[in-house]
């Protein structure tokens, strides 16, 4: 919920008071990411059955930051997860809007 949140913060400061829907955006972005590294962090973690979308969740904010390299290790480690075309599909349509909307030079694969 935490990244739908942030996403939709982004489409906001793009009509109304940017900085501090960015910011907003922002703050909701680093604890979707606290959240989700702690719930990799579970001794059990495997054992969940939505390991993949904890870890694509996870590698969204890291493509929002733009920051490539975390984005490409936690992405691997979410397709590891066997996802099904729909989680694979909706992950992409995602990253494509926040691509276009922020400005992100990192090519999807």
């Amino acid at each position: 919920m935490g990244i739908n949140l942030a996403l939709l913060l982004d489409f906001l400061a793009q009509i109304e008071d940017y900085e501090l829907n960015s910011q907003v955006a922002i703050k909701v972005r680093n604890k979707t990411k606290e959240v989700c590294i702690n719930l990799r962090n579970e001794i059990d973690f495997d054992k969940r059955n939505d390991c993949y979308w904890i870890c694509a969740t996870l590698a969204e904010v890291y493509f929002s930051f733009d920051e490539e390299e975390n984005f490409r290790k936690i992405m691997s480690e979410a397709d590891a997860y066997s996802p099904t075309k729909f989680e694979r599909s909706s992950t992409i349509e995602q990253l494509q809007i926040i691509k276009k909307l922020k400005e992100i030079d990192i090519n999807i694969d």
